[in-house]
C-alpha cells in the first residue's frame, strides 16, 4: 500500500468560483492559479517520478490557519473558508499528479484549525490507496481499511 504526507507553509486557499469579463472569456481567479501551482510544485519536488494513482483513494486534510490574537483559546477555525471550497482547490491541484483525477477520493476528512506555538499556517495533506481494493467497472468491489482512517 501507497501513502503519502506533504505540509505545504502556504495561505491555504479557496477554490475561487470562475469569473467572467465583459467580452464572455471565463478565467480562475489568479489566487486559486497561485495556490494549486504551490502544491503541485511542493508535490513535485517532494515526491520526484511518482506515478498517480488510480483506484480509490483516502485523504485526509488539515488547513492551519494563523490565529488572530481575538482567538487566543479557540482551537477550530469556523470563521475562515468553506471547508469543501479548500478541500477542492488541494485535490484539484493534484490531478494528474498524485492520482489520475480526484474523483478518485472515496474518503475525505477535513479540519481546519489554528496554529499551535510555532506551528507553520499551511495545508498538510496525507492520502492513502485503499488496501486489496477490488473495482469492477468504476465501482469499489471489496476495500480493506487503510491506516490514516
Amino acid at each position: 500500500m501507497e501513502t503519502f504526507s506533504l505540509f505545504v507553509p502556504m495561505k491555504p486557499t479557496p477554490k475561487g468560483r470562475p469569473r467572467m469579463t465583459r467580452v464572455g472569456h471565463v478565467y480562475t481567479p489568479q489566487a486559486t492559479v497561485d495556490a494549486e501551482r504551490t502544491i503541485r510544485g511542493d508535490f513535485l519536488r517532494e515526491f520526484p517520478g511518482w506515478i498517480p494513482w488510480g483506484g480509490p483513494i483516502n485523504v485526509r486534510i488539515l488547513f492551519r490557519f494563523n490565529r488572530p490574537k481575538s482567538k487566543k483559546t479557540a482551537k477550530f477555525c469556523v470563521n475562515q473558508y468553506d471547508v469543501d471550497n479548500l478541500a477542492k482547490s488541494t485535490c484539484d491541484s493534484l490531478n494528474g499528479i498524485a492520482w489520475l483525477d480526484d474523483r478518485q477520493i472515496v474518503h475525505m476528512k477535513i479540519d481546519k484549525v489554528y496554529t499551535e506555538g510555532n506551528e507553520l499556517e499551511g495545508v498538510l495533506l496525507d492520502a492513502a490507496q485503499y488496501c486489496n481494493a477490488t473495482v469492477n467497472e468504476g465501482k469499489v468491489a471489496r476495500v480493506k481499511k487503510c491506516p490514516i482512517d
